[in-house]
């Protein structure tokens, strides 16, 4: 399963969110996830917000761009 990640805009208010099985733990309390860009994957570090069963909140990510794919597992 995939994820594309939208357009979004910081001054509308506007959050990503996504299945919080496209978490990746990285060192110490670090997370990642995995986008699809020309054919491979490439692990871009995350900062999260809040947390659900399901689903996570991303609050920073100089990484991921809109249209992004992300792997989720």
């Amino acid at each position: 399963m995939q994820v594309i990640i939208p357009n979004t805009d910081a001054s509308t208010g506007e959050t990503l969110i996504m299945p919080v099985t496209a978490l990746i733990a990285s060192a110490g309390s670090a997370y990642a996830v995995e986008a699809v860009r020309g054919g491979k994957l490439v692990r871009v570090p995350v900062s999260i917000g809040l947390v659900s069963d399901a689903q996570v909140q991303i609050t920073k990510s100089d990484g991921l761009k809109a249209g992004d794919k992300v792997v989720v597992s």
